[in-house]
């Protein structure tokens, strides 16, 4: 059995029918060895003309597919539901905005020949560290095109917490995890395939197509941080998890301090989502963060001081009630 045969690449997207259009032009390219590939462009529920132009590209490629969502079901319920009707044994989950150099495709093939589980076709995030750095390679895998799936590790299991963990904005790193519990490694390419290609102009919000207002207030206010705080509570390996937060969060925010402050200034009035981040971290690094909570509490007046103490304690000891 061929490569070709083997995977299947599901494109997702919602009104971006330019963004379409660009990505067909890479992937569908004279010189591109996915063209001839079984490709299904799921669209969550587009009202702009992406029909218009998957339709067009059509009549060129019959391997193109085309499934429209009765409803706009999120970007990470699209990704779950990619990952839920995937029916070849390997899976790409690609976006409509990305940029793609196949040269160094022959190496895709050869792990996907030597049956690998988890291919990591991107290292634009952190470049080579991504080869030898865990936390580094699952920071990477949030983006989703970054990974190749071995759609046999998509047991029950793990598929009920990709469903689960839609609001995370994150559930494909469900498998993710539960490899990385299981001491399983992943291979990553030594040349990326991607690269995130995200313009500034471009509607990134993950509630996008929605009544914002009208939203759950836990989706109305996920944001990556938060969500790649809550998705990390599967790992077993809480000083791995602690370690991953910490490099992102440096990341977006630039420093660390910085990190702690604007998740601290974002969720100030809601305690139960700034938990969730500090409970990510280790009982060491929660100690900035306290820092911050008790100056809080000192601007207000407490009829019951002893409260606020319990409550420190219970950050610094990991504990949510």
């Amino acid at each position: 059995m061929s490569v070709k045969d083997k995977l299947q690449i599901i494109l997702i997207t919602y009104n971006r029918a330019k963004h379409v259009e660009s990505t067909f032009k890479q992937i569908l390219s004279e010189t591109s060895p996915i063209r001839d590939f079984n490709i299904l462009v799921l669209d969550n529920n587009s009202t702009d003309n992406t029909s218009d132009i998957v339709r067009h590209w059509q009549k060129q490629f019959s391997n193109l597919q085309y499934q429209k969502n009765n409803y706009n079901i999120g970007i990470s319920g699209n990704i779950a539901k990619a990952m839920e009707i995937a029916n070849q044994k390997y899976l790409w989950i690609i976006a409509d905005d990305d940029k793609y150099d196949f040269s160094n495709w022959d190496e895709v093939e050869f792990a996907i020949e030597n049956n690998e589980k988890v291919i990591c076709v991107a290292k634009y995030a952190y470049g080579n560290r991504t080869d030898n750095e865990l936390k580094c390679q699952i920071a990477q895998l949030v983006f989703i095109p970054a990974i190749i799936f071995n759609t046999e590790i998509f047991t029950d299991t793990v598929m009920r917490n990709v469903f689960d963990n839609i609001y995370t904005l994150m559930p494909h790193l469900c498998p993710i995890i539960d490899m990385v519990n299981k001491n399983e490694k992943f291979y990553i390419l030594k040349k990326a395939i991607v690269e995130n290609n995200m313009q500034a102009e471009t509607d990134c919000s993950y509630t996008r197509g929605t009544v914002n207002e009208n939203l759950f207030p836990k989706t109305r206010k996920m944001s990556w941080v938060l969500g790649y705080a809550n998705i990390l509570e599967g790992l077993n390996d809480r000083e791995l998890a602690d370690n991953c937060m910490l490099l992102s969060g440096s990341g977006i925010h630039q420093s660390l301090d910085k990190f702690y402050k604007d998740n601290y200034n974002a969720y100030q009035n809601n305690l139960n989502y700034l938990m969730d981040i500090i409970l990510s971290l280790s009982p060491k690094h929660r100690g900035y963060f306290v820092k911050l909570i008790i100056k809080k509490f000192l601007k207000k007046s407490y009829k019951k001081p002893r409260y606020m103490f319990t409550f420190i304690n219970d950050i610094v000891n990991g504990r949510k009630d």
